[in-house]
């Protein structure tokens, strides 16, 4: 086996991604963001293609394209110019390889184009939801943000510049962000004890259909949902639902446990057949542990005479190339094949119907909450009456404000109601019997 040094160039890696082991052509296509920019890489491709003519060198330079495009082709869509130049002097020498790359690329331009058609809006309307159907609609939307996650969209997540360089993983947070503040919105809603406990036990299934698609991202974000505050409040709900259902409840709360750094999740999604959609915050965290906890150059161990000469190239370090190759493979891998050719259509688009709803804001559902199942039926009452006269003050303010006064008013006005001072205390039973004072 040949000695790989621990620092190489990147014209030293492009070398060992064409001539030596599989992984350092993997650790290439998926990370050289790290270190460097797809121009760059193409360039000392076609370099290594045209100078050294050779057709073993031609071979494996059309084999890296080839895989790179498979594997990545949205990170290289940016650089489109850069890669059709190569294509094209591959072509020069190869034509028919150069054919089946452009027609490869072509093909990857059509699948990915197909993620944004989802039909028409889903229904969400509880009366009729059939959960199965919900959550395939669910995963379809959200499987098709997670194809568009790219190696160098993961990599640039531990860099200041993530919230333009990284705008899939920012579109599935948000999308995971709204899921948990939808069910977290409607539940607390429903003033019922009966309509909560009912819909409360349909997202508990909805999270079990999820987790049969394995879709863990889902399954996590519905968890977020039904453990949020304004939620896990609410004793007489939780008391009311079925012993069944919490049942498969805490299966998945097991699943998706976070101790021992999700060990019960990452054994679950290895034992599981793709297509998945991976949690993404394990899969961040360990990039960023892996990225925090190893030295990027040579320079930075304190090697080398400490000053770079002029000409000479930086080196960087091969074996945290290759331990973030394999995080960003496991989450490749994990949703290869995809949803979208293992399932059936969705009907309809989960993501423009959910973006239709109206989500309460933390506050908004902790007032909800508290009026739908109060600790304190006194303390509900009196903020109730300061919602109604806050909402009067500003319809007689707007009335008052009309330039026509002769104008009939918008609605009748009620008269403010005032709260006692003081509340009302119910006397204790020993009060109650108490004799009055002999004065």
């Amino acid at each position: 086996a040949v000695q790989v040094p621990p620092f190489l160039s990147l014209s030293e890696f492009v070398d060992m991604a064409l001539f030596g082991d599989a992984q350092y052509r993997r650790a290439l296509v998926l990370s050289y963001s790290h270190f460097s920019s797809v121009e760059n890489v193409l360039l000392l491709l076609k370099q290594k293609f045209l100078e050294e003519n050779k057709v073993e060198t031609q071979t494996k330079v059309i084999a890296l394209m080839s895989f790179w495009i498979e594997k990545s082709y949205l990170d290289l869509a940016p650089s489109e110019e850069a890669l059709l130049d190569l294509i094209s002097v591959i072509q020069g020498s190869q034509e028919k390889w150069g054919k089946t790359l452009f027609t490869k690329m072509n093909t990857k331009k059509i699948c990915l184009s197909s993620f944004d058609d989802h039909g028409q809006t889903s229904d969400l309307n509880w009366d009729g939801l059939n959960e199965g159907d919900l959550a395939l609609s669910l995963t379809h939307a959200e499987a098709a943000i997670f194809q568009r996650i790219t190696p160098s969209e993961l990599l640039a997540w531990n860099t200041k510049q993530k919230t333009t360089l990284s705008p899939s993983i920012h579109h599935a947070i948000a999308f995971s962000t709204r899921l948990s503040g939808w069910i977290t919105s409607e539940i607390v809603k429903r003033m019922k004890l009966k309509e909560r406990v009912r819909i409360v036990e349909k997202f508990i299934v909805l999270g079990e259909h999820l987790l049969e698609l394995r879709n863990f991202s889902g399954c996590m974000a519905v968890i977020g949902g039904l453990t949020s505050s304004a939620v896990w409040r609410m004793n007489k709900t939780w008391e009311s639902v079925s012993r069944d259902i919490l049942s498969i409840f805490k299966g998945l709360q097991k699943v998706m446990n976070h101790s021992s750094s999700y060990a019960a999740y990452r054994a679950y999604l290895k034992g599981s057949n793709p297509p998945c959609i991976p949690f993404l915050g394990v899969s961040l965290s360990d990039l960023t542990f892996l990225d925090d906890g190893n030295k990027t150059r040579r320079e930075e161990f304190g090697e080398g005479d400490g000053e770079k000469n002029p000409g000479s190239e930086e080196k960087f370090n091969v074996n945290k190339w290759i331990m973030l190759t394999k995080v960003i493979e496991e989450f490749q891998n994990s949703q290869n094949p995809s949803f979208a050719e293992v399932y059936p259509p969705a009907q309809g688009d989960f993501e423009k119907a959910i973006s239709s709803h109206k989500i309460l804001s933390e506050a908004e559902a902790h007032r909800l909450s508290r009026f739908a199942e109060p600790k304190d039926t006194e303390e509900a009452m009196e903020e109730a009456l300061q919602m109604y006269n806050e909402a009067q003050k500003k319809l007689n303010s707007m009335e008052e404000n009309k330039d026509d006064v002769g104008e009939q008013p918008l609605c009748y006005s009620p008269p403010l109601l005032k709260l006692p001072k003081e509340k009302v205390r119910r006397p204790t039973l020993e009060a109650k019997h108490k004799q009055p004072s002999s004065k």
